[in-house]
């Protein structure tokens, strides 16, 4: 079942605001926002939600729970390992896979409240969580850290914030999900990087 469309709207990139390049920046550093690299982050990002739904529907057809906090952390804890071995610093992506995981779970919580609301059946034709759903995330998750990685010098530049803002605010204009799931999911890319 799908949620209803609801547009982007402008509080969501509220907190961004444009970044004026100095005038003693270097030329190549403000042109090197380009798009290319974190339109490739939202469109697996995008993939990865739109799993959510295949994700609920198993857990609500074997009556499971949508959170398992000790699974989510030990999976978080590796991939800030693996990230870290990409080049990128593991407290940002921990914090950038969590926003993940807790965009998935507000997907999974609105689906569950709906589905009882209107007193759903199980569903047919769901696939498989352990054996077809989470390789997917497993495949999906190893093609987000490569892309964070080619999509640092973009991320970690404050310059090109507001050119990233614009990007999310473009891409993700009519999702199938609400304004605070995609708020959720893409703050890293929004927020400053602590060094």
């Amino acid at each position: 079942m799908k949620l209803a469309l609801i547009p982007l709207i402008a509080s969501t990139l509220a907190s961004v605001h444009p970044v004026a390049v100095p005038a003693n920046t270097p030329v190549h550093q403000a042109l090197s926002c380009s798009t290319q690299p974190v339109g490739r982050i939202l469109s697996l990002m995008d993939y990865r939600l739109k799993l959510a739904t295949d994700v609920a529907r198993y857990k609500w057809n074997t009556q499971g729970k949508i959170e398992d906090l000790a699974r989510e952390q030990a999976i978080i804890a590796s991939l800030g390992q693996q990230a870290v071995q990409q080049g990128l610093p593991v407290t940002w992506a921990e914090r950038f896979f969590r926003a993940q995981i807790d965009a998935s779970k507000q997907i999974q919580k609105a689906l569950f409240s709906h589905w009882r609301q209107i007193q759903s059946g199980q569903f047919d034709n769901v696939p498989d969580l352990p054996t077809v759903t989470r390789p997917k995330l497993d495949t999906l998750t190893m093609q987000l850290i490569n892309a964070l990685a080619d999509a640092w010098p973009q991320l970690q530049n404050p310059a090109c914030k507001s050119k990233i803002g614009q990007l999310v605010g473009a891409k993700l204009k009519e999702p199938d999900y609400n304004t605070t799931t995609i708020a959720t999911a893409t703050d890293p890319l929004l927020q400053p990087i602590n060094p």
